[in-house]
């Protein structure tokens, strides 16, 4: 992945949000049910952003 490289550019990952979306989600499961959000309303949440930034609000 040649990490060292980047990281000597000077990333750290600060800042980013890393998401995995796997249709086995068990969403049930006790170390994911508290921070689990529906996929509906990603896509919202999404959508809502996009059309903020295509408007340039």
């Amino acid at each position: 992945m040649n990490v060292r490289s980047v990281w000597a550019r000077g990333y750290a990952g600060q800042g980013v949000v890393v998401t995995i979306l796997d249709d086995g989600l068990e969403t049930d499961h006790p170390d994911l049910k508290p921070n689990y959000v529906s996929p509906l309303l990603l896509s919202l949440s999404f959508f809502h952003h996009f059309y903020i930034i295509f408007e340039g609000k």
